[in-house]
C-alpha cells in the first residue's frame, strides 16, 4: 500500500492510514444509485419491466428493434434485438 500522489510525507513513506470504516459506508447509498439509474433509463425512454425490476426496455418503432437493459448490482448489460425483415413468407 502506497501514500496517495500529492499526500506523500517526507520521511514517512512507508506509513498509511488504517481504514475503520469502509469509504462507501452509506446504507443508503445503493437505493440512491438505483434511484439515479432508474431515472436516467427513463429519461432515455426505456420502460421498465413490471415482473423484473432490475429489466428495462426500449423499442424503437422506426428501426423496429428492441433493447433490452439488465441492471445487476453495478453491472448493466445491454442486448439488442434488430428484426432484418419487416415480414416472413
Amino acid at each position: 500500500m502506497e501514500q496517495p500522489e500529492g499526500f506523500e510525507l517526507p520521511g514517512k513513506e512507508n506509513k498509511v492510514w488504517r481504514l475503520c470504516k469502509v469509504l462507501y459506508g452509506l446504507k443508503k447509498a445503493g437505493l440512491f444509485w438505483w434511484c439515479i439509474i432508474t431515472q436516467s433509463m427513463l429519461a432515455l425512454g426505456f420502460k421498465r419491466c413490471k415482473s423484473n425490476a432490475g429489466v428495462y426496455y426500449y423499442h424503437d418503432k422506426k428501426t423496429k428493434a428492441l433493447v433490452i437493459a439488465i441492471v445487476y448490482v453495478d453491472d448493466v448489460y445491454f442486448i439488442v434485438l434488430k428484426v432484418l425483415c419487416s415480414s416472413i413468407s
